[in-house]
């Protein structure tokens, strides 16, 4: 029988398995929203952040947690973009005033997502058809992106 070869990063994950109870793909999805990529001398300060955020987990009641975190998308904006699927980082220097959107920045690309989104949203309030595909709409945009779209 052949023995697979584990990396460095295998090795790592199942440590974190082990230690805090969850499950690989939840510690691979957790250091993805932090870190953009493994590297095998930080260890410590991923496993530091994992701690943290059991800590957190033990701390909060769901019903907290639940609302902390629709509060958190209300105040910052989506945790995905609506072009491309990417995590986003919130910008507050994007925030609009006059219809209370807070910015944000596509982790993949960029400003330019948010602009696109923005653009969209203008048609879509002057019932023309939207410029840039989003494949991850924003659900309270929904309706309005069937009913442009139907209307093309």
């Amino acid at each position: 029988m052949e023995s697979v070869k584990r990396t460095s990063f295998d090795n790592f994950i199942m440590t974190a398995v082990k230690k805090f109870g969850w499950t690989e793909q939840r510690i691979k999805d957790e250091l993805r929203k932090q870190y953009n990529s493994y590297d095998p001398k930080q260890e410590q300060v991923y496993l530091h952040h994992l701690q943290l955020l059991k800590d957190e987990e033990f701390a909060e009641e769901p019903e907290e947690k639940a609302r902390r975190e629709k509060l958190a998308e209300e105040q910052y904006g989506p945790k995905i973009c609506p072009i491309c699927g990417a995590l986003t980082t919130p910008n507050l220097g994007w925030y609009d005033k006059f219809s209370h959107i807070p910015g944000w920045t596509c982790n993949a690309v960029g400003i330019r997502h948010f602009l696109w989104w923005k653009i969209n949203n203008i048609k879509r309030l002057r019932g023309e058809p939207i410029l840039y595909p989003e494949t991850h709409p924003i659900l309270e945009h929904d309706d309005n992106r069937a009913d442009t779209q139907a209307s093309a």
